[in-house]
């Protein structure tokens, strides 16, 4: 295997979205490599296998050629800082890894083939490297690996002839008459792979084309190879491998053996690859783990006596259900100190549907789980609900929303919430894949416990939690209860350490439970209009596919980019304005362009507009409302962006199209879902612009809003020299762009592109921008820099956001960071700030018991469902809320509307 080759390829696989450990170590060409190995592995089984690798020091060939691979550009900092750990990979994976000063890989790799070779083995040498196709013989193959997504291919000699035209044995000729890029082989003047194809295919080497050279019909090809023979020589010793590589050893050195285990293991945890653990059971053998079953209502009754002076326990649900509406308890481990764990069993016998109230009965067919098997969940809440709900006891979990759930469903609350490892771990490193408890167990304890898959098992051989034992189940759940512990005692000195408890004890924790109960009353929407809505946005499209093949000329599948790719640029004719790797490009920028020379791709784009409006949101949403309710249920994701915005799936509510005159029209189907009751909607006005005012204390933005003066009409009048009662809408939308566009770090080119002007005269606006507001270019100065010293920056809450690639030394990479430098303070402040008021609403909403449910929040708007009575009441506490979250030196505008309908609330 090309180490070197396939390294450098797992590292620019992830270029645009690298890996990285919570440490901000980039690790993308190790994971890359191991499962580029770990795949080889499965494929082949190979009974030797060595990795072999370039010094990165000169060859014999750079002092023949001084222009040899002149071109490449040095290896990245952070490639070459992974490079130890791929050694390390290696040690404990048992490969062998060679190298040769003075020589490349495959000058190695060549001779070891015909070693093997010669002792009847089958060899494949795994490669991008088209020098290596000249090793190609009956038992040697070449496997390229893919770029990208596409496949492997594995060269053999037919293969070799069909890619390049010519057989193994003359590769090294084709290279040196047409050249190697790669290598910076120029190869001999006018003469292409074509040309040097037919000259070897004619006269077999370049020594019978030079003596043969007045056979050759063209010119310029003769004359080339005329005056450049001794060039061609040479390319081609470049080209050739060598046969007298001084690398001593025996074959057998190179025999696959199993590998290190706890040394791979250990590896893995520290670059934090918790899948390849898993995926290689590297989780070592469980050591037994001591818990107890409570057995009857009096041993429930002691534990509940016993928990009340603890000081505080941890609390680990076992649920069935997925969804929000769906979750139902099944058995709670507990634990208040990782030796004392306890498991109460539960038998959900007795409790309804969601929506229905606590303790009525089961319907009819739908059994009881467990039955028999544990404690009746109406003597689990008598016993349990006092404890759970006083918040003196201090409570720790993991992921504890669906804790909540569980709870609510059951007719208890949770109460007293001191610690959630999930968003624990999430403030820490919101940069991280995956927060599941046991991703953070190994990753932070190095301790591997099984999570319910592995105890189920998967797919349609999976059990279902009623056929298994109790006792399993109540060790997995003690399990991951004193994991909780354990995670408590390791996370809350390193939030202490960068000054994250208040953020972490007075929004994200209560946020926990404002969430779970927005979930739980979930939206309604109208049925019968989404299905007239429907039919007639299907009638609008019939009528639009017309106009379609009537412009084209002929019928086609419309939806299908290939097809239309055919119409537009060769049926019409109209130019190819881009490529992907798929062919030529017909999305939507490429249409909008086109549209300013043919009708057609205008109706396209409309085509588009509503076909996805039809298919993604008016025919979808209707088969979301769950039947019990009459409602849809969303789940909103505390833990899933890097800059501590909420987001929201299955289904992805927050997306829900507002622009445009058909995609503000679903707003109508949002309605509230019950009789005497109005939607009510508060968003907040230019947040992002007034927290950049209140950074940066730039003192003319700062008047503008304390004034009340529209800040996108005043910038308009100084960017445009106007009187502001002279700014046109145009004008205000241009400005609102600039505004938006220059915080979050957009040039000229990004600026001119967004208002289709030339980059001179997005230049001029940018400096007219600063010029009003010179305080803001200032910070956004300072915060880079800071960002760049510290290696993060942060929200006015301390909310910090690790930027790895803020001193890179590649541009793009070191400009996104830049950007995100600004975004960050910026954006992440508006989330912190929405979160302190929804938290504040909440409790507002049920301490005054008022008929209200928050029941949507789209990053600066929130959605209330609200009785006609209460509105009144309602809209005051809900404006004084989210206008003092925080103290800011400019004042906080909120937009309160109340409707029918989300549309007529907006």
């Amino acid at each position: 295997m090309d180490g070197s080759a396939l390294v450098y390829r797992a590292y620019f696989a992830f270029i645009n979205n690298p890996l990285r450990s919570s440490r901000g170590e980039n690790t993308s060409a190790v994971f890359g490599f191991t499962n580029t190995l770990l795949k080889l592995m499965r494929d082949y089984d190979p009974r030797y296998w060595a990795v072999v690798f370039d010094t990165g020091r000169p060859t014999f060939r750079h002092e023949q050629f001084p222009e040899y691979k002149a071109s490449r550009e040095e290896m990245p900092d952070d490639l070459r800082d992974q490079l130890p750990m791929v050694r390390e990979l290696l040690d404990a994976m048992k490969i062998t890894a060679l190298e040769a000063e003075g020589y490349e890989a495959d000058d190695i790799m060549a001779p070891l083939a015909r070693r093997a070779r010669e002792e009847g083995m089958e060899v494949v040498l795994v490669s991008p490297d088209k020098d290596l196709l000249q090793a190609v013989d009956e038992g040697t193959f070449v496997l390229y690996p893919p770029r990208g997504a596409g496949d492997w291919v594995l060269y053999d000699e037919a293969k070799v002839k069909d890619k390049l035209g010519v057989p193994p044995g003359s590769v090294a000729e084709l290279l040196a008459l047409a050249g190697d890029s790669i290598d910076d082989i120029p190869g001999l003047p006018g003469i292409g792979e074509k040309t040097a194809r037919d000259l070897i295919q004619t006269f077999g080497s370049i020594e019978d084309a030079h003596t043969r050279a007045d056979e050759i019909r063209k010119k310029s090809v003769r004359n080339s190879l005329v005056e450049h023979y001794d060039d061609a020589l040479l390319f081609r010793e470049l080209v050739q491998l060598c046969t007298d590589v001084p690398i001593v050893l025996d074959l057998e050195d190179l025999a696959a053996q199993p590998f290190e285990g706890e040394r791979l293991r250990s590896l893995f945890v520290r670059l934090e690859f918790m899948s390849l653990v898993r995926e290689l059971g590297l989780g070592g053998e469980e050591e037994p783990f001591a818990y107890r079953v409570v057995a009857g209502r009096d041993e429930l009754a002691d534990l509940v006596t016993l928990l009340k002076e603890s000081g505080g326990f941890a609390i680990r649900p076992l649920v069935r259900g997925e969804r929000p509406e769906e979750i139902e308890l099944v058995g709670l481990g507990i634990a208040t100190d990782p030796q004392r764990t306890w498991y109460v069993p539960i038998v959900c016998e007795g409790v309804g549907g969601i929506g229905t109230a606590p303790g009525s009965p089961v319907p009819p067919g739908e059994p009881g789980l467990f039955e028999g098997r544990g404690l009746p969940v109406e003597e689990v809440r008598e016993l349990m609900s006092p404890l759970l709900a006083d918040p003196a006891v201090p409570k720790w979990g993991h992921d504890t929303k669906v804790l909540h759930h569980g709870l609510m469903r059951c007719g208890a609350e949770l109460a007293g919430l001191a610690f959630d490892s999930a968003v624990a771990s999430y403030l820490l490193d919101p940069s991280q894949r995956s927060v599941d408890l046991q991703t953070q167990s190994l990753r932070l304890l190095g301790e591997s416990i099984p999570g319910l898959e592995e105890l189920l098992g998967k797919g349609k051989k999976a059990l279902s939690l009623e056929s298994v034992e109790v006792d399993r189940l109540a060790e997995h759940c003690c399990r991951e209860a004193a994991v909780v512990v354990r995670l408590r005692d390791h996370l809350q000195p390193a939030l202490a350490e960068r000054e994250l408890p208040h953020l972490y004890q007075e929004v994200e924790i209560p946020l926990i439970g404002v969430l779970a109960r927005m979930e739980r009353c979930g939206v309604a929407i109208d049925l019968d209009f989404f299905a007239e809505m429907s039919a007639r946005l299907g009638k609008e499209l019939e009528g639009l596919v017309g106009s379609i093949y009537e412009l084209a000329g002929t019928t086609f599948n419309i939806n299908s980019p290939k097809q239309l790719a055919d119409i537009l640029f060769d049926r019409l004719g109209l130019p190819v304005i881009k490529r992907t790797k798929t062919g030529r490009s017909t999305d939507v920028e490429v249409l909008e362009r086109l549209a300013e020379e043919h009708p057609l791709p205008e109706k396209l784009l409309h085509y588009r507009s509503l076909f996805k409006l039809k298919s993604t949101y008016v025919d979808a949403l209707p088969h979301l409302v769950d039947p019990r309710t009459g409602r849809i249920h969303t789940t909103f994701n505390q833990t899933a962006t890097e800059t501590g915005r909420l987001s929201s799936s299955s289904p992805n509510l927050q997306n829900i199209p507002v622009r445009g005159e058909e995609a503000g029209e679903i707003r109508r189907g949002f309605v509230p879902g019950e009789a005497g009751y109005l939607l009510l909607a508060a968003d907040y006005s230019q947040i992002e612009l007034r927290i950049v005012a209140h950074l940066s204390r730039d003192d003319r933005m700062v008047e503008t809003f304390v004034n009340g003066e529209d800040i996108h009409t005043i910038t308009a009048a100084e960017i445009f020299d106007l009187d502001p009662s002279d700014v046109t809408p145009d004008h205000r939308r241009q400005a609102k762009v600039v505004n938006f566009g220059i915080i979050y770090g957009m040039g000229p080119y990004g600026l001119a592109k967004q208002l289709d002007i030339s980059p001179g005269e997005a230049s001029d606006f940018i400096s007219s921008y600063f010029s009003r507001y010179p305080k803001v270019n200032e910070w956004i100065e300072r915060t880079i820099d800071e960002a760049r010293e510290r290696g993060y920056t942060t929200t006015l809450m301390q909310r910090r956001r690790y930027l790895p690639d803020i001193s890179s030394r590649r541009r793009g990479m070191r400009e996104y960071a830049e950007r995100t430098a600004i975004n960050t303070p910026v954006q992440g402040t508006a989330a912190d700030l929405i979160k302190v008021a929804m938290i504040n609403i909440d409790w507002e909403l049920r301490s005054r018991d008022l008929r209200a449910s928050m029941i949507l929040q789209v990053h600066d708007e929130l959605l209330f469902e609200v009785a006609e009575k209460d509105v009144e009441e309602c809209s005051g506490l809900v404006r004084t809320q989210m206008e003092s979250p925080l103290p800011l030196s400019v004042p906080i505008a909120v937009h309160i509307g109340v409707g029918g309908t989300w549309f007529e609330a907006h």
